[in-house]
């Protein structure tokens, strides 16, 4: 009786853990998936709060030794016409 064939054989059940792990790595798959969409959303989210105070100014020149807030409050209020700004 050793050497008879027992009604379910290792090769029999390969196919059901197959499939049962295939179910489990695309759960896993989903959720890690959900994780990688939920931070880019909040990478995002925090790159936008800290340029939320942050104004862009082109096409003004740059020198080494000048001093960026007056250039830029200057400029701003020749070419806006502002007598205070």
């Amino acid at each position: 009786m050793q050497g008879a064939i027992p009604a379910t054989s290792p090769t029999s059940n390969i196919a059901g853990q197959f499939n049962a792990f295939r179910a489990f790595v695309l759960s896993a798959l989903a959720g890690l998936q959900q994780q990688v969409e939920l931070l880019a959303k909040q990478t995002d989210q925090l790159e936008m709060r800290s340029r939320r105070k942050m104004l862009l100014v082109h096409g003004i020149s740059e020198s080494k030794d000048e001093n960026l807030v007056a250039t830029v409050t200057s400029s701003l209020s020749n070419h806006l016409k502002l007598t205070e700004l």
